[in-house]
């Protein structure tokens, strides 16, 4: 991200990962069965942040991912444990790409060019469409639903 847009008061209780008050990001895990979007600016994160509080997302589970300290995190994960971190690791350093390799990518590249992530977690198929509607309606692309071998392009 070059410059972040954000600061705490943007989102109003949520705290984003470029907030110096929150300290510390903490290494990005695997988002099992939840929906990500990528928003270009502040007011579309507000909005689609309202809209998923207004039907029933909890505004304590929705995160919120901004700034070069984000990118830097996603950057140096591969957001797995054990054996599927080697093998990630290990596919790196061969240079051997696949899809979900290309997919966090494009996250860390969203967040370096100043755009704000929101990780919606989503149990249920209604709840899986409720998101990315929520989010497509205030300019969320890129909307991914990530399962825990697989994801799903909801939006390109």
């Amino acid at each position: 991200m070059t410059e972040p847009r954000t600061d705490r008061t943007d989102f109003g209780d949520h705290r984003p990962t470029n907030d110096p008050a929150a300290g510390p990001v903490d290494e990005p895990q695997y988002p099992t069965n939840h929906v990500l979007a990528v928003l270009d600016t502040p007011e579309q994160a507000r909005a689609a942040l309202a809209t998923l509080e207004s039907t029933g997302f909890s505004d304590a589970d929705i995160g919120i991912s901004c700034g070069p300290a984000a990118a830097d995190a996603l950057g140096a994960t591969t957001g797995r444990k054990g054996l599927a971190n080697v093998a990630i690791r290990i596919a790196e350093r061969l240079n051997i790409r696949d899809d979900e390799m290309m997919l966090k990518d494009r996250y860390e590249d969203a967040l370096r060019d100043g755009r704000i992530i929101l990780s919606v977690p989503t149990p249920t198929e209604d709840k899986k469409e409720q998101a990315a509607e929520a989010l497509k309606q205030h300019g969320g692309h890129f909307i991914s639903y990530l399962k825990r071998f697989t994801f799903e392009m909801l939006e390109p």
